[in-house]
C-alpha cells in the first residue's frame, strides 16, 4: 500500500504544481517546488508495510507458531501469519484457549476524521507452543520483539506510536532509523527521521517542514449497473446554491461507497471459491469495513451541507441485504464467474476505476478548501491506495493463471477502462466543488490520468 499512496501523493502534488504555475512541460519528478531536497531517500530503502507483509518480516525474541494484529473494538483479524497452535503438546486445549480469547483493551489508532475522528484499538494475539500471548501496550510489544532485528519490527512499533504512513528504513549500528513524511494538503507536510534503538526505544532524530500547508485546517469501487441506477436518481437534481451542489455530490458519494460494502464481500467469496490466498480475501473483507467508514464519513458531509439523505448505515444494509449470512456463501456459490470474467471485472473496477479514484481523494485531501472534506477525503485516499494495490495483487494473481489469450483479453479491458475515462475528464465539474471540495477541473483530472497511466502499472 505504502508505494501506491506515495505515488498518488507524488502524482497530486505535481498536477496541483502544474495548475499553480499555469504551465506544463518537460519531466516531472513527482516533487513540488516547496519540497526539493526535503523528499530525497537516498541511502533509504522503502518498508513493505501492508499489514501481512509486515507481520511475515517480524521477528519475536522466541519464535511463534502464529501472530495477529486484531481491532480490539470488533475483534476483527487485520493480518495473520503462521499457524495457531502448531507445536502445541495439547493442540486442542490450545485451540480453545485460541479461540476464546480476546481484548478489549489496545494501543489507540486512528482510521478517519471528519467532524470527529474515528478510534480503534489493535492488539497482538500470538501461540507458542501451548500458550496464547495477548499484548495490548507498546512496552509489552517491545519486549515481545527485543532484540529489534528488522525494519518490520522498528515499523510496527512506530505504528503503535502513532505513525501511520510507510517508511524508508536504513541501518544506525545496532539501531533503525525510519523516514516518514507527513502531512500535506492543509497541513505542513514535514520530513521526520525516527531511530529506534534494539531494545525499543524510540526518539525524534529530527523533523523539518518540506511544504507549507494551506492554513485552512480546523472515492469507490461500484459495479456500473449500480452507478447508472444512483446517476438517475440524482439527475433531476436542481441544485442552486453552493450547499445543494456539495450536498448532492457527498449524498451521492455517500450511497457509492456503501454500495461498495456488497461488492468487497462479494468479491471475497469469489476469491475464496476461485482458491486464491486468503489474505486477499481477507484484504477484501477488510476494504468492505473501511467502506462501510467512507460511507458514514460521506453521510457527515452531506448532513453539514444540508443534505437529507437516508443513514449510510441503512443505505449499506439496503445494497447489501441480497448477501444475508448465512446464505451469502450459497448465493456466491450460484454467481460462481470464470477465474477470466473475474479478472476483467478486477482490472476496470479495481486496477483503472478504483485506483483512480484513489489518487483523485488525494489531489482533493490535498486541495479542498473546506477543512473537514480535506481531512475527510485525507482519510479515504489512505484506505483506498491500500484498496489500489489490493486490486493489482489480485491481478497479479490472476494473470499468473490465465493463458496468453485471456490475458489479452484482460489488457485490452484495462485499455478500454481508461480510454472510458478519458471521455468522462471532458466534463467540467461544478465550480463549487473545485473551489470548495477540491475536485480537479477537466485539465487537471487529464493530467492526473496521464500520470496514472504512466506510473501507477510499475507502483
Amino acid at each position: 500500500m505504502g508505494s501506491f499512496h506515495r505515488v498518488f501523493r507524488s502524482i497530486a502534488s505535481a498536477t496541483l504544481a502544474c495548475s499553480a504555475a499555469a504551465a506544463c512541460g518537460g519531466t516531472d519528478d513527482g516533487a513540488t517546488g516547496t519540497g526539493g531536497a526535503g523528499t530525497d531517500t537516498s541511502g533509504f530503502t522503502e518498508v513493505d508495510c501492508m499489514d501481512d507483509a509486515l507481520l511475515r518480516a517480524v521477528t519475536p525474541s522466541s519464535a511463534v507458531d502464529s501472530l495477529e494484529l486484531r481491532s480490539a473494538r470488533d475483534q476483527h483479524v487485520i493480518a495473520r501469519t503462521g499457524t495457531p497452535c502448531a507445536t502445541a503438546k495439547d493442540a486442542a486445549k490450545c485451540k480453545s484457549a485460541y479461540d476464546t480469547t480476546k481484548s478489549d483493551a489496545g494501543w489507540s489508532v486512528t482510521l478517519s476524521c471528519v467532524s470527529a475522528c474515528s478510534v480503534d484499538s489493535q492488539y497482538v494475539l500470538a501461540t507458542r507452543g501451548d500458550s496464547v500471548i495477548v499484548i495490548t501496550d507498546r512496552n509489552e510489544l517491545a519486549r515481545f520483539l527485543a532484540s529489534i532485528e528488522t525494519p518490520a519490527d522498528a515499523a510496527l512499533l512506530a505504528r503503535v506510536d502513532g505513525r501511520r504512513d510507510c517508511p524508508y528504513f536504513r541501518r544506525a549500528g545496532d539501531a533503525f532509523e525510519l523516514l516518514y513524511f507527513e502531512g500535506g494538503g492543509c497541513q505542513n507536510r514535514t520530513r521526520t527521521l525516527v531511530r529506534i534503538d534494539a531494545t525499543g526505544v524510540s526518539s525524534v532524530v529530527g523533523s523539518s517542514v518540506i511544504e507549507k500547508g494551506n492554513g485552512e485546517c480546523p472515492v469507490a469501487r461500484c459495479p456500473p449497473a449500480i452507478r447508472r441506477e444512483i446517476a438517475r436518481a440524482f439527475a433531476d437534481r436542481d441544485d442552486r446554491t453552493v450547499e445543494d451542489v456539495l450536498a448532492t455530490y457527498f449524498e451521492r458519494a455517500m450511497r457509492l461507497e456503501a454500495a461498495s460494502v456488497a461488492e468487497f464481500e462479494r468479491i471475497a467469496h469469489e476469491l475464496e471459491s476461485l482458491g486464491a490466498p486468503t489474505s486477499l480475501a481477507r484484504a477484501a473483507r477488510r476494504a468492505a469495513r473501511d467502506e462501510v467508514r467512507h460511507a458514514r464519513a460521506m453521510e457527515t458531509l452531506a448532513r453539514k451541507f444540508g443534505a437529507h439523505a437516508p443513514g449510510a448505515d441503512r443505505e449499506v444494509r439496503r445494497r447489501t441485504s441480497s448477501y444475508p449470512p448465512p446464505r451469502i456463501a450459497t448465493t456466491f456459490a450460484a454467481r460462481a464467474r470464470s477465474l477470466e470474467d473475474f479478472a476483467v471485472e478486477n482490472m476496470v473496477e479495481g486496477c483503472v476505476r478504483e485506483s483512480f479514484g484513489a489518487l483523485v481523494a488525494t489531489y482533493q485531501g490535498m486541495n479542498a478548501q473546506t477543512s473537514e472534506i480535506a481531512l475527510a477525503m485525507r482519510s479515504v485516499a489512505h484506505d483506498e491506495a491500500r484498496h489500489a494495490a489490493l486490486s493489482h495483487a489480485i491481478a497479479r494473481w490472476a494473470g499468473a493463471r490465465l493463458d496468453r489469450a485471456a490475458k489479452k483479453r484482460v489488457e485490452d479491458a484495462r485499455v478500454a477502462a481508461i480510454e472510458e475515462l478519458r471521455a468522462e475528464m471532458l466534463e467540467q465539474p461544478a465550480p463549487a466543488l473545485v473551489a470548495k471540495a477540491g475536485v480537479p477541473t477537466s485539465d487537471q483530472a487529464a493530467r492526473l490520468l496521464e500520470s496514472f497511466v504512466e506510473r501507477v502499472r510499475a507502483a
